[in-house]
């Protein structure tokens, strides 16, 4: 399927939010001339709108394009066995920047050896390998959490934190 020249702004929404589910890092655009800058499969891939407002696809854009459109398996980067993405040190030092060291649930700050990844809404049911929905994690609240409810390891962290921050 032929990548389109020309996208609607809510079409482009669409495939951005589509790119995120799938585990796609989607970066801020460059330049004025860029539509969307993601990075998937080991390589940065960008969609440009040419002065005519014509796009151009570079990278994995139109294979990602192209099972979007055709509601094909797409994801953006190599699983292995455990479930982890290759890329997990990229998103781990994305996580520490973003929310620092300490476990999402207890608060506990934690060595780097010590550290889980989270996902807020599991896996298992559907959530997305996207860091809008992983938590740094210890252990024994990973564990835990392990395929709770949104909601449920809230409550967790509400009921968990106290106890360590002496409260």
């Amino acid at each position: 399927m032929p990548s389109p020249r020309r996208l609607r702004p809510h079409e482009i929404e669409t495939f951005t939010q589509w790119l995120r589910d799938r585990g796609a890092d989607v970066l801020v655009p460059m330049s004025e001339w860029e539509v969307l800058r993601f990075v998937a499969n080991d390589q940065t891939s960008i969609l440009y709108r040419n002065k005519n407002d014509e796009l151009t696809w570079t990278g994995e854009a139109d294979k990602a394009w192209a099972a979007f459109k055709g509601r094909r398996k797409w994801q953006a980067g190599k699983t292995t066995a455990s479930g982890n993405s290759k890329r997990r040190p990229q998103k781990l030092h994305a996580l520490i920047t973003r929310d620092g060291k300490a476990c999402w649930f207890c608060f506990q700050e934690l060595e780097d050896s010590e550290i889980t990844i989270e996902h807020l809404v599991a896996r298992s049911s559907g959530g997305p390998n996207h860091l809008d929905n992983l938590v740094i994690a210890c252990e024994p609240c990973n564990a835990k959490a392990h395929t709770m409810s949104v909601a449920e390891k809230v409550a967790l962290r509400a009921a968990t934190a106290p106890r360590h921050h002496g409260s």
